[in-house]
């Protein structure tokens, strides 16, 4: 998309022909453009008005202006019914609304007041009815009337906020939390749905079970624990404790308990009380009837095991790991235990990790190919390899290169040539018997701004790649920026976490205009094998700043784009084909398929 004074126009990116344009001379006086987070929609401000335009086919699917909205704080989709709920402030008396809008036409069914403070969620429960949960209240709306069928309380406290006093005091308290996390969590299993909130400094959490259909209260449970997570078993719901904010921790409060689905009373332990952990619960995965659990308790984390039947650690003691532990793999050696400091391997069989001298690693510098998981030393240089399915561990030698730069290897790749280690202007291939095939440095420009920009469309592009390796999770993906990428900027981390999950997901919901903007952008998620043989450096020799496209498996550039000379030029990549998008002149923009 590119935008002149006149207009906005959404160009063919291998031809450069005109698609689409939208918009006069007037409108686009000060225009201002930004994405919709985990949508393929964009937002457009301008002097008459908020719109949010479909790019692919250059349609707007919301007009603030058809919608009777004046602002808009907020928005989500619901793609499976073609809609889109946009919050903000009437035309007609300016109030806090909510309005109802069907992306084939951009205009509002039907508006309604939205004064039970911050929106936490809005989605679809039935055919015709949608549930929106808000910050003190829920509401069951008529999707197609926008009559509000019932309305319940938040949490306990928020129920006791009527009449004028408990309209200052809610207005009092959304104030307050503006820019704060709020720590009340929505879950919705089969015909019913659950709240959950909590308080960190008391050590207290409240979950609360709604009839799905009526509203009506099934349970309330009060716990002694700091507030969690559910997680819905064929045992029971289970809740886990997170991390908590307080300065001051509560000594036994962090706990697991397994709820009863039908009374919401405590199965584990004293009394129900469950069981103390040593920190939040940051990483959990059920594993057949155990759940794994990891902790975060300062410096170190836990990993304990669970036996869902009778509610015991399967272990006296958990398992001790250094730093965060970010994802977990479970294959027939064990559970790979990815962190922020090492790598480990955890044995459920005798709860404790197999290798006494951990792999002092990062997710990034890992990687898993047939079956065989590898990961980099970053303190010995040493490579190794493990047999997922055998166990069989060894070294396969160490990288005896050096990078330029002073430069170190922030990422892994297992390639059918070797082993690839990269930075953001270094690359080295060792090959499966320990050997160094090549080792090549290419010079950074000193330019902040471009390189900082380019960082961010590298952290993009090295991240779409990595998470379609099915044993990244969700967890290591949002991780998987190296320390280069996170510093350019802390937007590129929020970009990529679970983007291709998010998408693939919603696409299959979504209906409409929403469909086919999602199919193009599942097309462009997925990366081509190109994209997956080649690196792009950014870099600066005698003839000035290029942008090189380097082979992974020979360390050779194979394409060059010259930037010149030009202190601050005007530039975007497209980091899902690897494109470049550069102005030359007042008027011109010039592509370049790297």
């Amino acid at each position: 998309m590119v935008a002149t004074n006149d207009s906005l126009i959404g160009l063919n990116p291998s031809s450069g022909q005109p698609l689409w344009e939208w918009g006069d001379r007037q409108s686009l006086a000060n225009v201002e453009l930004s994405s919709l987070p985990g949508t393929p929609f964009y937002r457009i401000d301008y002097r008459n008005g908020i719109m949010v335009l479909d790019p692919n086919a250059g349609r707007i699917v919301f007009d603030s202006i058809d919608a009777g909205i004046d602002t808009l704080e907020e928005t989500h989709f619901l793609y499976d019914r073609n809609a889109m709920i946009a919050i903000g402030d009437s035309k007609l008396g300016r109030k806090r609304s909510l309005a109802y809008v069907d992306m084939d036409s951009a205009k509002a069914k039907w508006m309604i007041e939205a004064d039970a403070g911050r929106i936490l969620s809005i989605e679809s429960i039935s055919e015709d009815k949608i549930l929106v949960v808000s910050l003190f209240e829920i509401r069951c709306i008529d999707a197609r009337s926008g009559n509000v069928l019932w309305n319940k309380p938040t949490t306990p406290e928020s129920g006791q906020l009527n009449g004028a006093l408990g309209g200052f005091l809610k207005a009092l308290a959304e104030t307050a939390v503006q820019n704060m996390e709020i720590a009340v969590d929505y879950y919705h299993s089969d015909d019913t749905f659950y709240i959950g909130s909590g308080d960190d400094e008391q050590a207290t959490s409240t979950y609360i079970a709604y009839d799905a259909e009526t509203g009506s209260l099934r349970w309330q449970s009060d716990l002694r624990a700091y507030p969690g997570n559910l997680i819905f078993a064929p045992q029971g719901i289970v809740s886990l404790s997170r991390p908590s904010n307080s300065a001051t921790k509560m000594i036994g409060a962090y706990r697991v308990k397994l709820l009863d689905p039908k009374t919401g009373k405590g199965q584990w332990g004293k009394r129900g009380n469950g069981i103390s952990l040593k920190g939040g619960a940051t990483n959990y995965f059920r594993l057949g009837d155990q759940l794994v659990v990891c902790t975060d308790a300062g410096k170190s984390a836990f990993v304990y095991l669970f036996d869902l039947n009778t509610g015991s650690l399967l272990h006296d003691k958990p398992a001790k790991f250094s730093g965060d532990i970010y994802g977990l793999y479970a294959s027939s050696a064990g559970i790979v235990c990815l962190g922020s400091e090492e790598t480990n391997l955890y044995d459920p069989a005798k709860g404790e990790f197999v290798w006494k001298k951990p792999i002092r690693s990062t997710p990034e510098l890992t990687d898993l190919r047939d079956d065989t998981f590898y990961a980099f030393d970053t303190k010995t240089n040493a490579l190794f390899q493990l047999d997922l399915k055998s166990g069989d561990f060894k070294t396969l030698g160490k990288f005896t290169g050096k990078f330029g730069g002073k430069e170190r290897p922030t990422r892994l790749e297992a390639r059918d040539s070797g082993l690839l280690l990269s930075a953001s202007q270094n690359l080295a291939l060792v090959d499966y018997g320990g050997k160094t095939v090549f080792n090549r440095h290419y010079p950074a420009p000193t330019r902040s701004t471009l390189v900082k920009a380019f960082y961010l469309a590298q952290g993009i592009r090295a991240s779409i790649i990595a998470a379609q390796s099915y044993y990244v999770t969700g967890a290591v993906a949002a991780t998987s920026l190296t320390p280069e990428y996170r510093d350019a900027d802390p937007l590129a981390k929020t970009i990529v976490g679970g983007m291709g999950i998010a998408y693939a997901d919603l696409a299959m919901q979504a209906h409409g205009v929403a469909a086919e903007s999602f199919r193009r952008a599942n097309q462009r998620f997925k990366a081509t094998q190109e994209l997956k043989d080649s690196l792009l450096i950014l870099t600066k020799d005698a003839d000035g700043i290029a942008l090189l496209k380097v082979d992974k498996d020979s360390g050779e550039s194979q394409r060059r784009v010259d930037l010149g000379q030009d202190k601050t030029p005007q530039y975007t990549f497209d980091a899902f084909e690897d494109r470049l998008f550069l102005e030359q002149g007042r008027n011109r923009l010039a592509g370049y398929r790297m």
